[in-house]
């Protein structure tokens, strides 16, 4: 016993002496271009002292036997603006890849100096205000995140969520609705277990940390690239996977029991592969004979993918998609209204999502400063709940049930050309077609005055070749490193009911000597109704007839004007303020029952059928 204890205490020592030491490689491109740069400097501090190397001819660079640890991170080319990165985190057991963009100077001059870091910098090059990126780090750093993109947004200021029992975004006190989520450059459904069709958000995210890399978050005044929204855009991308060796992961938490895989297809070709699935917690730990949950457990699972295949002739492909499913039952024999769902007292309330999004993507280099992005996409979103009777001596007896299902194919294309280090030109738009299959009735039991054995319908529709249409445009010149005007349009055109709308979008940026920066913006916005609203039907009990009384509800729009205020006080200091004026016109509003706005609704597992909007 005691050599065991002897042989334990060394290698302990050995352990703790050791020194855990991993790589940081990536690649350094143009911003806007996209096209590989040579030769440019990546220089690592490491407890004070410098370490670097340059890219090779494929803009690829590599740091070998990097200390566990934060570390920080500059990088520089002749031409182009330093940027730095600080607390990049390097974990033993995987590789820290770091894809860097760097920004060409408007005005070349001689002297390169790195004053201060860039962490939270946008993607996009386009938006100057109401926007910051945010990396996979953080979803899991803040408080409350529970590693879900959506929660870690409602630390920034002028965000909310609903409650705590759900992840909607609600952006300066705009309808969750007004959200945009983007994909890999793709417009996607409410990426949620338990998701209503109509919804943003909900109780638990189907987007995995373990996959994104960093993304864009817009609360206001958007860039013309992003239409059908009101309030803000979430733009996530997906990062590759491991193209030099396979690594897997295995972790519990909030999300659920997940398992990870990724690595290189073939390591000739630089092609990866990722691969996620996530199953509930509490529903393991059911079918293992434990209770994990009171009266319901939530079941659900998920699984995300992404196979990257750069090629020398036609780009880079990537297939991705991910798909979710979830269901929960509520039981309720105590006669009292004990959950969310409950319909009355003594029911039983079942409900369920599943969705799915799978796309195919292709980025090409059509010269030295210019890349077209084409994409095309295919969508599932349904939802059910059913709600019923379960007093004791009484056969089941059905209050409620609904079921709805909404299927989009969609083309994506867009052509960015940077024209010279002061002009950059973006176009492009998106045609997307929907098929929707949406259906409820509730008991005219439980209605006023009560219609015995009778089944009134809310909506009852079949329909298919829904069309939108969106296009746009938009320009970006530096007058000179300090000062940048943008300008931009989008169209957008619902031709069910032919509604349609011309978007303006302006910005104007100025940074100042002391490393502040100020910035005005406008912006005009659009968005469709959430589909089921144009299809709900009004019931005259006297005629016993139905009646579409929405089908010409036009777009709902928004002005948005910004003025922002950034300083860089110190490294580790930064002010950021900003002043906005939101107009909401065109909102549907009930045309009797002044209290009802839709701006008030998306925020709940069930989405009202309101007819006489």
């Amino acid at each position: 016993m005691k050599k065991l204890l002897l042989i334990f205490l060394i290698a302990s020592s050995l352990l703790c002496n050791a020194q855990f030491t991993q790589s940081i490689r990536g690649r350094v491109t143009d911003k806007v271009s996209q096209t590989v740069l040579p030769g440019a400097s990546i220089a690592l501090h490491v407890n004070g002292q410098l370490t670097g190397t340059t890219t090779n001819s494929n803009g690829l660079y590599e740091i070998t036997n990097v200390p566990i640890g934060k570390h920080n991170i500059e990088v520089s080319f002749m031409g182009y603006e330093p940027l730095a990165f600080r607390n990049i985190e390097v974990i033993s057991g995987k590789e820290t890849i770091l894809n860097i963009e760097l920004t060409e100077q408007a005005i070349k001059v001689d002297e390169v100096t790195i004053s201060a870091y860039r962490n939270g910098e946008i993607r996009n090059k386009m938006a100057k205000l109401s926007a910051r990126q945010f990396s996979v780090k953080e979803t899991e750093k803040y408080a409350g995140s529970w590693g879900d993109p959506s929660r870690m947004a409602a630390n920034f200021a002028g965000v909310i969520t609903a409650n705590d029992s759900r992840n909607d975004i609600i952006i300066r006190g705009n309808s969750p609705q007004g959200l945009l989520w983007r994909l890999e450059g793709i417009n996607i459904p409410n990426p949620n277990h338990f998701a209503a069709l109509g919804s943003t958000g909900g109780p638990v995210s189907m987007l995995n940390n373990n996959l994104l890399s960093n993304s864009d978050f817009f609360t206001g005044a958007f860039p013309a690239e992003y239409g059908n929204a009101l309030s803000g855009v979430f733009d996530l991308k997906l990062r590759n996977g491991n193209n030099s060796k396979h690594e897997f992961t295995g972790q519990m938490g909030f999300g659920g029991f997940e398992l990870g895989a990724e690595g290189p297809v073939s390591k000739n070709s630089g092609a990866s592969y990722m691969l996620n699935y996530r199953y509930s917690i509490p529903a393991l730990m059911d079918k293992l004979g434990f209770s994990a949950s009171e009266g319901a457990t939530p079941n659900y699972q998920d699984i995300s993918f992404k196979l990257n295949i750069p090629t020398s002739k036609t780009g880079t492909w990537a297939l991705f998609g991910i798909g979710g499913q979830s269901a929960i039952a509520f039981l309720d024999e105590s006669g009292m209204d004990g959950s969310t769902f409950d319909f009355m007292t003594d029911s039983r309330t079942q409900n369920g999502s599943t969705t799915g999004i799978v796309a195919l993507t292709n980025r090409l280099l059509t010269g030295k400063k210019s890349n077209l992005f084409t994409a095309v996409s295919a969508n599932y979103a349904e939802g059910h709940t059913q709600i019923d009777s379960v007093k004791t001596g009484l056969p089941d007896k059905l209050y409620y049930a609904e079921g709805n299902r909404e299927t989009k194919l969609a083309f994506n294309s867009r052509y960015t050309l940077k024209i010279n280090p002061r002009n950059t030109f973006n176009a492009g738009g998106s045609i997307e077609s929907f098929a929707i299959n949406f259906a409820d009735s509730v008991s005219g039991e439980v209605m006023s005055p009560p219609m015995y054995n009778t089944f009134i319908k809310d909506i009852d529709a079949n329909e298919s070749g829904l069309m939108l249409l969106q296009l746009y445009s938009e320009w970006q010149h530096r007058l000179s490193n300090n000062l940048t005007l943008y300008g931009g349009l989008h169209f957008q055109d619902f031709m069910y009911n032919s509604s349609y709308s011309f978007d303006p979008r302006f910005s104007i940026s100025y940074q100042l000597p002391s490393s502040a920066r100020l910035s005005l913006a406008y912006g005009k916005h659009s968005q469709i109704q959430p589909l089921f609203n144009y299809f709900v039907e009004k019931y005259d009990q006297k005629t016993d007839t139905y009646t579409a009384t929405n089908t010409q509800l036009d777009l709902s729009k928004a002005h948005h004007f910004i003025a922002g205020y950034d300083h860089m006080i110190a490294t580790n200091l930064k002010l950021k303020t900003e002043v906005y004026y939101q107009h909401l016109y065109n909102i549907p509003v009930h045309a009797k029952l002044g209290y009802y706005s839709m701006i008030n609704a998306g925020n709940s597992f069930h989405q009202d059928r309101v007819d006489d909007l």
